[in-house]
């Protein structure tokens, strides 16, 4: 019941409270024109599940999942970051889940539970990155004596992601694309590519077309592009937190900082905690441990010559990843840099699009989260190069030897070390989220209870606010009143939809002032209009009372006591 999440939530339950329509992920009743689930960001494969539990009487409307959504999205990226792991050759347990660990508590993911729950499903990203890199049956999933290609399971993947939110299914196509290009390269497949895409091309389009990616009249690229990037410094920056909660008046008494062990850096937009990606004191760590590691073995078998250079565990330390996840990963980073190039908060490259790339890339604005794949690959690659260099011997040495298992405990030790400075680093965070899910985060809305509403709406089952503001405060309650009696709700807030500028908002105010009623409506007064409507002179008709803080205008029979 505040920001976004409010969004998300009120969106699910007018989807919940009606009947099943065309396409199913569309609502009717929140807005002037219909929208859907996709732009309501209300994740249209729990909301499906969700209303086909509800028509057995099972889950009601006004029940939300999104607890129960983030909590799997965090048992499901530890699971397919173990699957990453063994991808690159992880095989000891205590690695995997020490490493796995690293994901479940990855800062970006943490960020998403401000308020972005369907962005929180980064499992999808880890699935994708593991599937790319499975080579055997057994990697891939599937029980000995099946093909290695798993073109069922990237369909999988995709059609998930398409039904979870676009972003993610941007970031699993470009993955699955540089998998089947890898794949088609090296000759491992051929017609089973062609069959993916033709099924790809028959279902993918299909589901999000149900899903509702179509439904609505408003502008499917948007004005942002550049805004909400990634800044070059995104990996180390924890970003200052309570800057950017004063700039975006979402200040709290426990609000804390992402990092105790290291300083934030300025922004050079307020977007760019879109493209957040710090790794965290402990992932740093190792990447300098893995390095150096890397660097001595290298070191160690340049002087040995060549034959050593050939066998040493510095040149199998970094699993050889296909060069084409490198390109995948690197393309959509360089799009989540943007054509502002930023570092810090200085701006070092901008770069005019021409009017239609513009376009396109208006239609994933917020491109700063696309170095999420990047990001974790990279995370992946440190954890799996230290725990690869604990498993394998030293050269000229057996592997049991006590020289090998007095490396492979000092590695561990580097492992545990990295992961406890982690946890440390983001200590204060802890605090600020516990207290956030305990308390409530500022601004919170509490639902309206006078037992006039429902005859009200029963008899006028329409409500509009009147405002002179964009996404006016204090929609959400009057909103879920209307979701729950089967009303329709005006304006919403909802992704991608016709927005009024100020000039219009005030426009309408006038109109309804000059007596522009609509029968059949409950007019709530938003304080912005209050001055306006103060000019108003109402028909006989007509009458204005207040109830729970909010000035009602409607029709006298809509409204009789």
């Amino acid at each position: 019941m505040h920001g976004d999440p409010a969004q998300h939530y009120i969106g699910s339950v007018f989807y919940r409270s009606e009947a099943w329509a065309w396409p199913p992920g569309k609502i009717s009743r929140f807005g002037d024109t219909p929208t859907s689930v996709v732009f309501t960001d209300s994740i249209p494969l729990a909301a499906f599940a969700a209303k086909l539990l509800g028509s057995v009487g099972i889950w009601p409307a006004h029940w939300q999942y999104f607890g129960l959504w983030m909590l799997a999205c965090h048992g499901l990226q530890g699971w397919f970051a173990a699957r990453l792991l063994q991808a690159m050759g992880v095989q000891a347990g205590w690695a995997l889940v020490c490493g796995s660990i690293f994901f479940i508590a990855a800062p970006p993911l943490l960020l998403r539970a401000y308020g972005h729950e369907a962005l929180m499903a980064h499992f999808l990203v880890l699935a994708a990155l593991a599937l790319g890199l499975a080579r055997t049956p057994a990697q891939a999933g599937y029980p000995q004596g099946r093909p290695a290609w798993p073109w069922r399971a990237w369909i999988m993947y995709c059609a998930v992601a398409v039904l979870v939110h676009p972003y993610l299914a941007l970031m699993v196509a470009m993955l699955g694309m540089a998998a089947a290009a890898h794949a088609w390269r090296t000759g491992a497949v051929s017609m089973r590519l062609l069959l993916q895409a033709a099924v790809a091309a028959a279902v993918l389009p299909g589901l999000a077309a149900l899903a509702g990616y179509w439904v609505g009249q408003g502008e499917r690229s948007a004005a942002g592009f550049g805004l909400y990037s990634a800044n070059l410094l995104t990996w180390i920056d924890p970003m200052n937190w309570r800057a950017f909660s004063e700039q975006h008046q979402r200040m709290a008494p426990y609000i804390a900082e992402w990092s105790t062990l290291l300083p934030a850096q300025q922004q050079a937009t307020a977007g760019q905690y879109e493209g957040f990606a710090y790794m965290g004191a402990g992932m740093l760590l190792l990447m300098a441990a893995a390095l150096c590691w890397v660097g001595w073995q290298a070191g160690v078998g340049w002087l040995r010559g060549a034959q050593a250079r050939a066998t040493s565990s510095g040149a199998q330390a970094f699993p050889a990843l296909p060069v084409g996840l490198w390109v995948a990963t690197g393309v959509l980073a360089l799009a989540a840099v943007s054509s502002t190039v930023t570092l810090g908060a200085n701006t070092l490259l901008r770069v005019p699009l021409p009017d239609t790339v513009a376009a396109l890339a208006g239609v994933f604005r917020a491109s700063g989260r696309l170095v999420w794949p990047l990001t974790y690959l990279v995370m992946a690659l440190t954890i799996a190069s230290l725990a690869r260099a604990a498993q394998m011997p030293l050269h000229g040495a057996l592997p049991a030897s006590r020289k090998a298992t007095r490396r492979a405990l000092a590695i561990a030790a580097v492992l545990l070390l990295g992961l406890a400075t982690q946890l440390i680093d983001a200590q204060a965070k802890w605090g600020e989220l516990r207290a956030r899910f305990r308390l409530g985060p500022p601004g919170m809305a509490t639902p309206l209870v006078d037992p006039q509403w429902p005859a009200w709406l029963a008899r006028c089952p329409h409500m509009h606010m009147v405002s002179v503001q964009h996404d006016p405060a204090g929609w959400e309650a009057p909103a879920l009143l209307a979701a729950l009696h089967g009303a329709r709700f005006t304006p919403a807030p909802t992704a991608r939809a016709a927005v009024m500028t100020a000039e219009q908002r005030r426009a309408l105010a006038m109109q309804l002032i000059r007596g522009g009623w609509a029968p059949g409506t409950l007019y709530l007064v938003h304080p912005s209009a209050l001055g306006l409507m103060q000019q108003a002179r109402l028909p006989v008709y007509m009458q204005a009372r207040q109830v729970e803080g909010l000035w009602v205008v409607s029709e006298r029979h809509c409204t009789d006591r």
